[in-house]
Formats: structure tokens, C-alpha cells, sequence
């Protein structure tokens, strides 16, 4: 699994990460790192977005061969 995918999978955990340290540090520090505020906008704005249709790949038409009559008749020469 990839790391992307892996964030993706866990949206909701990372959300309440980022949550958690921004209130960490607007307790600690009095501010929340601009980086942090970024990080937990840019996420919630995914959650809130629909999840996108699965893409498909086209597929090329299948074109079944023309069979062609086989003569029985045998030439003799």
C-alpha cells in the first residue's frame, strides 16, 4: 500500500491529529503553526468532498474473427 493510500484510508484519524496538535500548540505556544492550520484545512476540505466516481479504463471493442468455410473436397492431382 502506498503512503497516499494509507492517508487516505485513515482521513479521519489524520484529521483528529492535526486537530489535537494545533490545540497543543495554540495552548502552548499561543499561536498554531501556519503549516499545521494548512495541513488541517486542506483535510477537512477533503472529507467534505464526495469521493470522485472510479475510473475506468476504455475498452477497445472486441471484433470476433470471420471464420472461414473449409472446403472438404480434396485435390487430386
Amino acid at each position: 500500500m502506498s503512503l497516499f493510500q494509507h492517508f487516505e484510508d485513515e482521513a479521519e484519524h489524520v484529521l483528529d491529529l492535526l486537530k489535537k496538535a494545533i490545540r497543543h500548540e495554540m495552548q502552548i505556544y499561543g499561536a498554531a503553526n501556519p503549516t499545521s492550520e494548512a495541513l488541517l484545512k486542506t483535510v477537512e476540505a477533503h472529507l467534505e468532498t464526495p469521493a470522485p466516481a472510479p475510473v475506468e479504463a476504455p475498452v477497445a471493442p472486441v471484433q470476433a474473427a470471420v471464420a472461414t468455410p473449409v472446403s472438404t473436397e480434396q485435390n487430386v492431382a
